[in-house]
């Protein structure tokens, strides 16, 4: 912890602490460039595959690759998601290869 004229930003910089006499106190911040991780669940729906992450999630575009080694790329899925329980869900057919997913922020 740095404690710049009496202000101190924890290692996790998601709290703000002002030291003063007489009193200590915390506050929650939001640290500009701070971002939640989404998280992806994938599920079988009948002969496809429903990938779903939390919405919203502004910014975020769904991502297939048939490799994790960059040699086939990362392209985005076509399909757009639709909102269903408070969930961003996106129905695929599933591949005969393997096939990974992720979310990248744009």
């Amino acid at each position: 912890m740095s404690r710049p004229n009496g202000i101190c930003l924890s290692a996790d910089e998601t709290k703000l602490y002002v030291v003063g006499q007489p009193y200590v106190t915390s506050l929650p911040v939001r640290v500009a460039g701070a971002v939640a991780r989404k998280k992806l669940t994938l599920a079988a729906a009948g002969n496809q595959i429903n990938v779903a992450w939390p919405a919203p999630s502004t910014g975020y575009k769904l991502q297939a690759s048939g490799s994790l080694t960059g040699t086939d790329g990362w392209k985005h899925v076509v399909e757009a998601p639709t909102v269903i329980d408070g969930m961003n869900t996106v129905n695929v057919k599933p591949a005969e290869a393997a096939k990974f997913f992720r979310l990248q922020l744009q």
